[in-house]
């Protein structure tokens, strides 16, 4: 899953003098000292999203598919992993598009688990 936080990227930067360069070194030291409050703040958004209660998760998955620019023909395939443990609930959804992008190629798992986290980050 990737985690529902706007910019949640840890670190993207260019490197030439390999993972021993000692400004890089430092910039990791301070990204990585950020994860324990951001999962955090992950774990806070996918618990409120349990409390949102969706009644037609179908409709729900169709939608966040069109806005997510995702091709139609995942819908069944998520909507069977909903079924594994259906959840009407924005996290039981997402969680279904998360559970359905594990059969997918690399890049579209990409796609798909975006698309679940962005789903969780609006409201």
């Amino acid at each position: 899953m990737t985690a529902p936080l706007k910019n949640a990227e840890l670190l993207r930067r260019k490197h030439t003098k390999g993972i021993l360069d000692d400004n890089l070194l430092q910039l990791l030291g301070e990204k990585l000292i950020e994860v324990p409050g951001q999962l955090r703040q992950s774990g806070q958004i996918m618990l409120n999203a349990s409390s949102i209660q969706i009644p037609n998760p179908e409709e729900e998955i169709a939608r966040i598919l069109d806005n997510s620019n995702l091709p139609k023909r995942l819908l069944p395939s998520i909507l069977q992993a909903y079924n594994i443990e259906p959840r009407a609930n924005k996290f039981g959804v997402s969680s279904a598009m998360t559970r359905a992008a594990q059969s997918s190629s690399p890049e579209e798992r990409l796609l798909i688990e975006s698309s679940a986290s962005e789903y969780l980050q609006t409201n």
